[in-house]
């Protein structure tokens, strides 16, 4: 059989990214641009005119469909985008009917950490396991649980929202896990607790104001003995062990494949270790395994798109 192409498209909060994506999961040709936050006529402007430049570069066959993954809450069955941070002004947003009419092809979107997951249930840990949790840790954090290779995406296709997940402690009261268990979060978490530790090496980067605290600086700080990173990371750990202990006691998944911007192998390591002092060797969430993505943290949101468009699912 004749391997075909799909145009993936990949909106992320900070960048757009576009790519020729083969049949096989391999990227033949991309380009990566700033997302501009604004109105939709915009944003379509901007993926029209960077798709054309891409297309018309391209020398191989014609693309047969359009993947779009989205940072957004989607409506699967509606294909739409429920609410979108990316979009001002909208809901309940059509993307894949301008793109289909656009370039003549078919066009299906889901949510980023969806789009990822079935990714990975057909060119990553899938091959080797068809049940397995997919969790993304970047500027956010969410979830897809995939059962026999393929995504559930719930009654509103909003299953693995993990970052609305609540939370209680101390004087704080009830909070959502995104709120310390994400690049983001690590940063808000970091500037709520910086007045009790005057004396942190992160303090240059907080009051200056003009960009976010990064995750990596946090935990490179936390092993040079920084208390206030310290403080900062083991919350973060600890919030996301917990419910990570409680997805297991629930669903049983065993497996837990993780991607996105946070994720390496330093912060892999001590997620282990949070769950490992947390969970008794005798519960049943003993023996879960915690894995990166087989398809490389850079490019498992663009494969991710296309792999929408390459799935079989959706032409049901």
């Amino acid at each position: 059989m004749p391997e075909r192409y799909v145009l993936g498209v990949d909106i992320g909060g900070t960048s757009i990214k576009l790519a020729i994506v083969s049949s096989s999961g391999e990227i033949a040709s991309s380009l990566r641009y700033p997302t501009s936050y604004g109105r939709l006529d915009a944003l379509l402007g901007s993926i029209y005119d960077n798709a054309d430049g891409l297309l018309s570069r391209w020398p191989g066959p014609s693309i047969s469909a359009i993947g779009i993954g989205i940072k957004s809450l989607t409506d699967y069955r509606c294909q739409l985008v429920s609410f979108s941070s990316l979009i001002c002004g909208e809901a309940d947003i059509d993307l894949t009917s301008p793109l289909s009419h656009r370039f003549g092809v078919p066009a299906v979107i889901d949510n980023d950490v969806n789009a990822m997951a079935v990714a990975e249930a057909m060119f990553g840990w899938g091959r080797i396991q068809r049940d397995f949790m997919y969790i993304n840790v970047g500027t956010g954090v969410g979830a897809c649980p995939i059962f026999n290779g393929m995504p559930y995406r719930g009654a509103r296709g909003w299953a693995g929202e993990i970052s609305s997940c609540l939370l209680e402690g101390g004087t704080r009261g009830i909070y959502p896990l995104e709120a310390v268990a994400s690049g983001a979060g690590c940063d808000m978490e970091a500037r709520r607790l910086a007045p009790q530790y005057p004396d942190s090496c992160l303090l240059p980067v907080i009051a200056h104001g003009k960009r976010r605290l990064r995750s990596d600086e946090v935990f490179a700080a936390a092993l040079e003995g920084d208390v206030l990173a310290s403080t900062v990371a083991k919350n973060m750990l600890h919030c996301l062990a917990i419910t990570l202990l409680n997805i297991e006691a629930l669903m049983d998944q065993r497996l837990y494949v993780f991607g996105g911007g946070v994720v390496n192998s330093q912060f892999l390591s001590a997620l282990k270790s949070t769950i490992k002092q947390l969970c008794p060797p005798q519960a049943i969430q003993s023996g879960m395994m915690l894995v990166s993505t087989k398809l490389g943290v850079d490019q498992a949101g663009i494969i991710g798109a296309a792999s929408l468009a390459l799935s079989h699912e959706w032409r049901r």
